[in-house]
Order: structure tokens, then C-alpha cells, then sequence
């Protein structure tokens, strides 16, 4: 039997998280991470990384094509690797929005905060990679 109170190894830790695939889960995914990220001792990424999440579940609850969505977090290497799943295999477009635009500001606050972003082959997993200052750990 595992004992899956425990602290993972510092070394790689790993969260997966598949909710519905609608709007009242992105709460759940970002609080999801917060407490993840603060459990890690990763909290000088925390925000980011919430914001990240936040942006990537909000995509794909409005453009997937799929009933689920599936967050996993890994942290191995003073990186933070964040990957969301939507069942779709169309891809994010980065817009550059006037002032005047309601929405279509997510991908571009994803790239000005992480050190990578991205798309799987097939198109249905967005990822992000943030750096960890100092590793992060406590």
C-alpha cells in the first residue's frame, strides 16, 4: 500500500488532476496548483504558475473539444513543467489584442511569464515551463 501523505522526493514530484471540462473547474485547477506549488515549497513560483493554469484550463474549457481536462504538474530540475489536455487537436493561437479587446490576453501573459510554451504533436496538450529561483525547495 502507498503512503500518498508523504512529501515526494525532492528530486521530481508530480500532480495529475482531470476535472469536467467546464468553467467552474478552472478554480479548482488554479487552487488545485496553489496549494500543489506551497506543499512543494515551490512558493516563489506560485502565482505564475496559478496564473499559467488558470489561462491554459480557461482555453481549453472554451475551445476543447473534449468532457475533460487534465492538468499535470512535474518539478524535476529547478523547473516547473505545467501541461494541460483538452481533447482537441486544435492549437492555441498567441493573439496580440488592441486595448479595446475583451479577451484573447491568455496565451500572451503565459509567454511573458514562463521560460517555454508549447503544443504536443497532436495538438490536444498546451505545456509551459517556468524556472525555479534557487530550486525553490524549502
Amino acid at each position: 500500500m502507498s503512503d500518498h501523505s508523504r512529501t515526494p522526493s525532492p528530486s521530481c514530484r508530480r500532480l495529475g488532476l482531470a476535472t469536467e471540462a467546464i468553467p467552474a473547474m478552472v478554480g479548482v485547477h488554479r487552487a488545485t496548483c496553489t496549494r500543489t506549488l506551497a506543499h512543494w515549497g515551490l512558493k516563489a513560483v506560485a502565482a505564475n504558475a496559478s496564473l499559467v493554469v488558470s489561462e491554459l484550463v480557461t482555453n481549453a474549457v472554451i475551445h476543447g473539444s473534449g468532457n475533460d481536462v487534465s492538468l499535470g504538474m512535474t518539478y524535476a530540475a529547478n523547473k516547473l513543467h505545467i501541461a494541460v489536455s483538452d481533447g482537441s487537436p486544435a492549437r492555441p493561437v498567441l493573439r496580440k489584442p488592441s486595448p479595446n479587446d475583451e479577451r484573447g490576453r491568455g496565451l500572451f501573459l503565459v509567454e511573458a511569464l514562463v521560460a517555454t510554451w508549447g503544443t504536443s504533436a497532436d495538438g490536444m496538450c498546451t505545456y509551459a515551463t517556468l524556472t525555479v529561483p534557487g530550486g525553490g525547495l524549502r
